[in-house]
């Protein structure tokens, strides 16, 4: 599996990276929207897992980008915001999925299980 993350924190990346090393072969960071749309088209992932709060662009926008630009792409919010209006609203930029960073543990098994 291709998986690009999209964090500004380079400590959340690299955890990210070791959360999901088991079923990632292939794995690209970014650490702002910005990066991610321009990624997106050259690395051409399976899953990308985007943030939400990120400089120059957040993870809304460059989901509403990406998603416009390839219709088919899997993009996983995971943030620290919790409530029904983040996972509203990035449903509603085009992300398939949303997790709160508390459950990465769970990770692996969602990607996995929906690849």
């Amino acid at each position: 599996m291709r998986l690009l993350i999209a964090d500004d924190n380079a400590d959340m990346r690299a955890l990210l990276r070791r959360v999901c090393e088991s079923i990632a072969s292939e794995t690209r960071d970014c650490a702002d929207g910005v990066q991610a749309v321009e990624a997106y088209g050259e690395f051409n992932p399976d899953w990308t897992i985007m943030d939400i709060g990120m400089p120059q662009m957040d993870g809304l926008a460059a989901t509403r980008l990406i998603v416009a630009a390839h219709p088919g792409a899997r993009i996983m919010v995971v943030t620290q915001q919790r409530g029904f209006q983040y996972e509203q609203a990035a449903r509603e930029a085009g992300a398939v999925a949303f997790m709160v960073k508390d459950d990465l543990p769970q990770l692996p098994q969602f990607l996995a299980a929906n690849s």
